[in-house]
Parts: C-alpha cells; structure tokens; sequence
C-alpha cells in the first residue's frame, strides 16, 4: 500500500487542534469506540447510566424519566443490574450509545454503532440518535459499513473510497 502524506491543519473554532489540551478536547468532541467494552467503566447497565447522568451536558434534558423512555427504546428494561461485559454485543453497542449520547458533548463521534445489531435495533438506535441531536442540537459523526435504512436519519453521506472522500447525499430531512 502506497503511503501518501497528509497536508493541511484541522481546526476547531479557529484554533489550531494540535494545541487544544487532551482534557479540553473531552469536553467537546466525544467518541464511541468500535469495540464497546472498551468503553465501560462500571459493573452494571445501571451504573453506567447512572454514571453518565451525573456528568452529563444536559441534566434538563436526561431526567431518570428520559432516560427510562430511552432503555425502553433500545430494549434494555430487563438488564439493567447485569454486568456489562456479559451482555450480548447487540446490547453492549446500544448501552454504549446511549451513555454516551447521555454525556452530551457537542461533538459525538461514532465508530461502527451499527455493527452487529439487527434492522429493529438499527431503527432504534438511530431514532434516538435523530430525536436527540434534535433537542440537544449535538453534532453526530458516524462510520459505517451499514447504508441500508439509514437515509431518512441522516443529513450527509460522504463516501471514502480511493483516497478520495464524496459528497452521495444530503439534507434529505428536516
């Protein structure tokens, strides 16, 4: 593979990135990782949430109701005092999402949130996604594989292929 070398400087609200401290970097931009239990730092579904909630961005907006409506959504009701590591990877990714949505910074980055589950979580998860960037107006970027039923929840596709990055679609919603 031909290694080709990257120019240019990525900015954030006119500032060089590569001088904003790790810790500031937290506050704004957020990311959910691939691999999901690399991203839990508590035993249970209900500490993790709770955890969450005590550092979120938005306590007017998570209330205990909220968030009971939100586990309810994505099918979690029953397992909330199971410890994390031992759910099945389709509710590892979706508790994953959820906490971090829950944290609330205004940039969340997501990497493969789809990955594993099946076409009635997908549709959950990315209600959910879509009702809070709504009132919370966080900014979501998300890699994926999966396109399938996605274009109704998204604003912008970019397809990265051949070294080159494309605009496929846009603002198809409201």
């Amino acid at each position: 593979t031909k290694q080709i070398a990257a120019t240019g400087t990525i900015t954030w609200a006119e500032q060089d990135a590569r001088k904003i401290k790790a810790k500031a970097w937290a506050k704004r931009v957020a990311l959910i990782f691939q691999t999901a239990t690399d991203q839990f730092v508590t035993m249970t579904v209900a500490e993790e949430l709770a955890l969450s909630q005590r550092q979120t961005a938005y306590p007017d907006f998570w209330t205990a109701e909220r968030v009971a409506d939100a586990v309810a959504q994505l099918n979690l009701t029953g397992v909330m005092d199971h410890i994390v590591y031992q759910l099945s990877g389709g509710q590892q990714k979706k508790l994953q999402t959820l906490v971090m949505l829950i944290m609330g910074q205004p940039v969340l980055l997501l990497d493969e949130p789809l990955a594993g589950l099946d076409q009635d979580s997908v549709q959950a998860v990315m209600t959910l996604l879509q009702s809070t960037v709504h009132a919370t107006q966080q900014a979501i970027l998300m890699i994926s594989h999966q396109r399938q039923g996605l274009a109704d929840f998204i604003d912008y596709e970019l397809v990265f292929a051949e070294q080159q990055l494309r605009l496929v679609g846009g603002a198809t919603h409201a």
